[in-house]
């Protein structure tokens, strides 16, 4: 128990003098850095005391879109809060994972055309099937999804990732922005051929 409690002291100041080095640094990325980590470590916490109370779960469809906190990352992986397509096959409420690829914005046409290898554009057909959704209701929540969507999506096959379903926001419910919201076949297919050239070096 004292070896226990030592660690956790050695581990605090560890992380208090490098959240203080980041915020002092003049390099305004490393002050953003501090941010996050410090806004991670509070949901972290906040995640693991929902998980003892937590026994079943959402079953989620493949190539339904959702909201999910990756947390903090480390170099180009991606973290924080972002879009993501499941692409687990055969998901149960018993199951507390599932496999998701992350998405990401375009902010103009030009980057479609020097997208990195395992980058698969998805148009506005997130946004567009959001706009579908809200067509003729009054939902605050859904028009907020709307208004923070950018013209296009690129699905990041190389970082395919399979996480806690404690980490989604959205959907959990039938109630939810996100809940019906799923990429079409054409979209997976193309996802699906990356992911076999990334992960078996299969050639299409």
């Amino acid at each position: 128990m004292i070896e226990v409690e030592k660690r956790i002291v050695e581990a605090v100041e560890l992380l208090k003098n490098f959240l203080q080095q980041l915020l002092k640094s003049k390099d305004s990325h490393q002050n953003k850095m501090a941010g996050l980590l410090a806004y991670w470590i509070k949901d972290y916490v906040r995640l693991m005391s929902k998980e003892r109370s937590t026994t079943k779960y959402r079953r989620y469809k493949r190539g339904e879109v959702v909201k999910v906190h990756l947390g903090f990352r480390i170099g180009s992986e991606q973290g924080g809060l972002h879009y993501a397509v499941v692409v687990t096959t055969n998901d149960s409420v018993k199951s507390p994972v599932v496999t998701v690829v992350p998405l990401t914005s375009l902010k103009t046409a030009d980057e479609v055309t020097h997208l990195p290898f395992g980058s698969v554009f998805l148009g506005a057909q997130l946004l567009s099937k959001l706009q579908e959704k809200a067509r003729g209701k009054d939902d605050i929540l859904l028009a907020k999804e709307i208004k923070r969507l950018k013209w296009g999506s690129v699905a990041l096959t190389n970082q395919i990732v399979t996480i806690s379903k404690l980490r989604i926001y959205d959907p959990v419910n039938s109630n939810s922005p996100l809940s019906g919201v799923r990429l079409d076949s054409e979209a997976l297919d193309q996802i699906d051929a990356i992911l076999k050239q990334i992960l078996f070096k299969i050639t299409t």
